[in-house]
């Protein structure tokens, strides 16, 4: 990665998280693979009952659905292959 601080401030910034705390999780974050796996997808469906509790998504709707709509690999595999 050629600018790890500045991705830090940015998922900082963005999520409105503390920068310190940015830069742990992107610590703990493989970026090695820019495709989202099966994994990620498990783990998302995974934190959505969370999300829902705090009200960060409304109830009622289908997680599982709605993750399974946005992480798609088609759109992934269009971008790294564009020059």
């Amino acid at each position: 990665m050629k600018n790890p601080d500045e991705l830090a401030r940015l998922l900082a910034t963005e999520s409105g998280l503390p920068l310190d705390v940015a830069k742990l999780q992107l610590s703990r974050t493989d970026l090695s693979n820019p495709q989202l796996s099966a994994k990620d997808v498990e783990a998302s469906k995974s934190a959505a009952p969370i999300l829902v509790s705090e009200d960060l998504v409304r109830k009622g709707v289908n997680t599982e659905q709605v993750i399974d709509q946005l992480i798609t690999p088609n759109f992934a595999k269009t971008v790294i292959a564009a020059p």
